[in-house]
């Protein structure tokens, strides 16, 4: 069973990576409005940001992650015929190098739910050639092209890196056209993503643009908002977000996203060290008007350097144990399958020398089945069950 491209995802999210040539050298031109005189507007707010997501490709950062419920009871939830419990601790450190038009993502960590514990270890490089996966220590993939997912780190998408969305802020915010035509965009045809630009602001001393994203289903029902504070003395970054979901309450937040300790890590060029994200129960907003803590992560970034200087093989190189079951792509398709230290062979691995042994699958569709039944339960407590925002 090959790995997707990017993270589980379902109807309505979306992903893919969009990129804007601009040189280093101006990048401090990107800081003030883009007209003196003339009204800003929504395409100004988006070419200042693409041209500030430009000044962090080439970097490295280490980022400790954790996610909790704090002190209430994990729910249990049935998927597909199986039950489970929901997720009720994450941890995890990831290191992510972007160099140019390569990129290496390490990932260690552990989730668990109320009876066992799941591994959170990634690895994930592109060398300019192939893309090379190896998940859950058990599962590789080699395909010849670029794929991202949603570990790689954007400073810009830390707000709404819960998401699972590998596409750069300035796409999300371009609309739901501007994603749906990206290649590697999933993007559900019933509902529209209307993006809007509602002025500036001062927020933590800094001027901040407030960019409103409203999700509407075909028959133009709000199902949520969400509200981004961009601070333009920071390099756009969204260091305010509030998530409301219109039929709980229009003005009390279901979630909310805080970036903070700002720090300069080049002349111009800002990186937000800690992003905490909260979700709140959805039907104590509405029925007591009150946020009750549903769960809450945060991401410390330990480590931001630019200009990283690596060889090619450090994007090459992905180590594999034996017994390891790996599988070769090339368009989207399997076109070679093997377990590490035994004999390559063509075609699907249920008929490839070496794969007689089912628990090989069994173990890719129960690790599928577990990484969908966590995204359902999180998501649907974010969004009311209908849409991931």
């Amino acid at each position: 069973m090959a790995i997707h491209n990017t993270s589980y995802r379902f109807p309505g999210s979306t992903a893919g990576r969009v990129a804007f040539a601009f040189s280093l050298a101006f990048g401090a031109l990107s800081f003030a409005p883009t007209t003196a005189s003339a009204e800003v507007t929504l395409a100004d707010i988006i070419r200042n940001l693409q041209q500030n997501e430009e000044l962090y490709e080439n970097i490295e950062i280490a980022m400790q992650e954790t996610y909790d419920i704090g002190d209430r009871k994990p729910e249990g939830f049935e998927f597909s015929g199986r039950k489970g419990s929901e997720i009720s601790h994450k941890q995890s450190e990831t290191r992510c190098v972007s160099q140019g038009k390569w990129f290496r993502i390490d990932r260690k960590g552990v989730s668990k739910n109320a009876k066992r514990a799941f591994s959170l270890d990634r690895f994930r490089a592109f060398d300019g050639e192939k893309t090379r996966v190896f998940e859950q220590n058990a599962i590789a993939n080699i395909s010849d092209e670029r794929l991202e997912d949603s570990t790689f780190i954007r400073p810009h998408m830390l707000a709404i890196r819960y998401m699972d969305l590998p596409i750069p802020f300035s796409v999300y915010l371009s609309g739901h056209e501007a994603i749906r035509k990206h290649p590697l965009a999933q993007w559900s045809e019933s509902l529209t993503l209307d993006v809007s630009y509602e002025g500036e602001d001062t927020l933590a001393n800094l001027t901040c643009h407030r960019v409103f994203v409203m999700v509407r289903t075909k028959s133009g029902h709000v199902s949520s908002r969400v509200e981004f504070w961009l601070a333009e003395e920071r390099n756009y970054l969204p260091i305010k977000r509030y998530l409301f979901s219109p039929s709980k309450s229009k003005t009390i937040p279901i979630g909310e996203s805080t970036m903070s300790d700002l720090r300069e890590i080049k002349p111009g060029i800002w990186m937000p060290f800690d992003t905490t994200v909260k979700a709140f129960d959805r039907f104590a907003v509405r029925d007591e008007g009150r946020q009750k803590l549903r769960w809450k992560q945060q991401y410390v970034v330990e480590r931001a350097e630019l200009d990283p200087k690596y060889d090619r093989s450090f994007f090459s190189n992905m180590e594999l144990p034996d017994g390891a079951a790996v599988y070769q792509l090339e368009d989207r398709k399997i076109v070679r399958s093997w377990r590490q230290g035994g004999p390559k062979a063509k075609g699907a691995p249920t008929t490839a020398a070496g794969f007689q042994k089912w628990w090989i699958l069994w173990v890719n569709v129960a690790v599928v089945l577990l990484l969908v039944a966590i995204f359902v339960v999180r998501k649907m407590t974010v969004t009311g069950g209908n849409v991931k925002q």
